[in-house]
C-alpha cells in the first residue's frame, strides 16, 4: 500500500516544496545569465527517448 498510494503523494508534495524554495534563487540566476550573455537563458533541446519517441528538454544556457 505504501509504494502505491503514499510514495506517490510524498513525491509529489516534496517536489513542490522544493520548487517553492528554490524558486526564488532560480530566478536570480534566470536573471543574472540573461543580463550577462544577453541572449536567451533558457533553451529548448529535442532529444530522442524511450522507443525512439521525441522528447523537449529545457536547459539553461551557461557559457564560461
Amino acid at each position: 500500500m505504501y509504494a502505491k498510494y503514499i510514495k506517490r503523494i510524498l513525491d509529489f508534495v516534496l517536489s513542490l516544496l522544493a520548487l517553492i524554495i528554490l524558486s526564488p534563487l532560480m530566478l536570480v540566476l534566470y536573471i543574472l545569465v540573461r543580463v550577462k550573455l544577453g541572449k536567451p537563458a533558457i533553451f529548448k533541446q529535442e532529444r530522442v527517448g524511450y522507443k525512439e519517441q521525441t522528447f523537449v528538454l529545457r536547459k539553461i544556457q551557461v557559457d564560461v
